[in-house]
């Protein structure tokens, strides 16, 4: 098995362990985020034990990617891959300040934030959002919304990554595609699958 492969699953899965510590108290996911923004180890200690192992497993990963990456191709990724992961941290928090207050944002807002979740019903959905802005919108009509927008998003993904695929990106873009494919089976589990069946795939 590649190491890439091995990288990429270390990602998903982190994704995954992440989003899951989102569904956590506003107080203690502000301090994660935070740490994560900070990028440094001394910053965990008043994290609860959780998410402070969680986040040293992260940190050390992260930077041994990026370094592993510096020692192939002489660049060293670590501070993209880092903003990264704040970044996703920061949509986290948004969405879970959104769901703690009880108000749902603009579907447009909530588009911007970048994210789209439902899980057993926690989470306020880019459905919900859709039908508080529509007069007289049935969840079908949002659904069969929802289903265009994204197969319209997949056309252009798939253009962008055949235009990079005879370029020097090309194993950059199809890592990307393979990164974004994984998002239904990471979110659409039904009582019987876990993450160890999504990994085990994932590294196949």
């Amino acid at each position: 098995m590649s190491q890439q492969r091995i990288e990429l699953a270390k990602c998903i899965s982190f994704v995954y362990v992440i989003d899951d510590i989102f569904d956590g108290t506003v107080e203690e996911l502000t301090l994660f985020t935070q740490v994560v923004n900070r990028w440094e180890l001394c910053a965990m200690m008043d994290l609860p034990e959780y998410m402070r192992s969680t986040y040293k497993v992260l940190y050390n990963t992260i930077n041994s990617i990026g370094y592993n990456i510096y020692k192939i191709y002489g660049r060293n990724p670590t501070q993209n891959l880092r903003n990264t992961w704040a970044n996703l941290c920061n949509a986290f928090l948004k969405e879970a300040k959104w769901f703690a207050s009880g108000v749902l944002p603009t579907a447009d807002v909530y588009l911007k934030n970048g994210l789209d979740e439902n899980q057993e019903g926690n989470d306020g959905s880019y459905i919900e959002c859709y039908m508080k802005g529509q007069k007289n919108g049935s969840i079908g009509l949002a659904r069969e919304y929802v289903v265009k927008q994204i197969e319209d998003e997949w056309k252009q993904v798939n253009k962008k990554h055949f235009d990079l695929m005879n370029g020097s990106l090309g194993s950059f873009s199809k890592a990307s595609l393979n990164l974004v494919r994984m998002v239904p089976l990471m979110y659409n589990y039904d009582d019987k699958q876990s993450l160890h069946v999504l990994l085990e795939g994932c590294l196949q």
